[in-house]
């Protein structure tokens, strides 16, 4: 890959009184000086370009901007004259169409198919100031569509406050065991309705959740955790949590060999998990990991029918929301109306609102009577197939 880098890169840097920015269109890319000449042309290396940018330059990115292209890659440079360090970040700049535009602006940016997006050690994205309100900046929404997201080894990529990564398809490639997504405070990772993003892997990868930043997973999403989860305040001065929901047909899961790491002041911060139907599968986590993680109950939903059927009638498929007061194995069963066993199916329930949908197959239409039974549950419904 060293090799590829010294054959095909296209270095784009500021000279004289250059005082426009960089704009991204495809894979293309065009540089604008101040006699408002295009220097270069979009320049296509084969199937493959490298486009290294420095903080001497800014990203003027208009909204549901797509970066990628047939063979693309994205090199974020470290063009600092000191040695790479957090006091000397290269923040490259997103802007919207307008960039004296006053209003803030939500920007999308889409990172596509057979494209990779590459960072240099300390460098990142930031939302430009809005235009004459130097203590407001737009938001940008980073979206993972399909290309390649390249962290460094031994240095994290840092998502800035007010920024939301989405995660639709594609990949993440953690190059070492340092490698690390920092979810700065009032940050937010996303994963995208009906996708799953497998984060890290089991020696390499780490997220870093600080005060204050959030996760959402959206309809029949998951979270599969291979690496290392860190909790730690950004401010040291400042305490704050980690909180996100669980809604039915969502996932977290811990796979075996991956962590929790409390480095929070006081060891008080904790993944604050609002348990509402989805799944918390923290079984690859030690017994004093799991501690780290604070499922939370609502206590209407203890309160409600702890059974409930949908649809009723139904035609060969019905939804059951279980809510258990505890972790605890359970069974349903249906009986015809002679009191014969005619469908019975294990369940693992964990505390709190379990959605689970049973298909039970080729059952003749007519009335049933469904009994879930199980530690300190008990419960007989009447069930219609049509």
């Amino acid at each position: 890959m060293d090799q590829y880098l010294k054959s095909f890169v296209l270095q784009v840097k500021a000279v004289g009184s250059f005082t426009e920015s960089v704009a991204f269109s495809g894979f293309a890319v065009n540089s604008v000086d101040s006699l408002g000449t295009f220097l270069p042309e979009p320049i296509y290396l084969g199937d493959s370009m490298v486009a290294q940018f420095s903080n001497q330059l800014d990203i003027t990115s208009p909204p549901y901007t797509n970066f990628g292209g047939p063979g693309g890659t994205l090199l974020a440079l470290y063009s600092d004259t000191t040695y790479p360090s957090p006091a000397t970040y290269s923040h490259l700049r997103i802007f919207p169409t307008n960039p004296q535009d006053t209003v803030p602006e939500v920007i999308d940016v889409t990172m596509s198919p057979n494209f990779d997006l590459m960072f240099q050690p300390y460098t990142d994205f930031v939302a430009a100031k809005v235009y004459n309100h130097p203590d407001t900046t737009h938001t940008i929404n980073l979206m993972l569509t399909g290309a390649t997201y390249c962290i460094s080894p031994f240095i994290e990529v840092m998502i800035n406050p007010g920024t939301k990564f989405i995660y639709r398809s594609g990949h993440l490639d953690f190059g070492g065991p340092g490698s690390c997504m920092q979810f700065m405070p009032g940050t937010k990772l996303i994963v995208d309705t009906n996708a799953t993003l497998n984060y890290a892997e089991a020696t390499r990868g780490v997220l870093l959740l600080r005060e204050n930043s959030s996760i959402e997973l959206r309809p029949n999403s998951s979270l599969n955790l291979y690496g290392s989860m860190v909790l730690g305040e950004y401010d040291r001065w400042v305490s704050g949590q980690v909180y996100m929901t669980l809604p039915p047909f969502t996932t977290l899961r811990f796979e075996p060999g991956s962590h929790i790491i409390n480095y929070s002041v006081d060891q008080k911060m904790r993944l604050n998990v609002y348990m509402k139907g989805g799944i918390l599968d923290d079984s690859g986590l030690s017994d004093d990991e799991k501690l780290n993680i604070n499922r939370i109950y609502d206590n209407q939903d203890l309160l409600e029918d702890f059974v409930s059927i949908y649809p009723n009638p139904s035609s060969g498929s019905t939804g059951f929301k279980i809510t258990a007061a505890s972790d605890e194995k359970g069974e349903i069963q249906i009986f015809n109306l002679q009191g014969q066993v005619v469908f019975n199916n294990s369940l693992q329930l964990q505390k709190g609102i379990n959605i689970v949908s049973i298909a039970y197959g080729n059952l003749p239409t007519g009335e049933y009577i469904m009994r879930l039974k199980g530690a300190g549950l008990f419960n007989g419904k009447m069930i219609v197939i049509n």
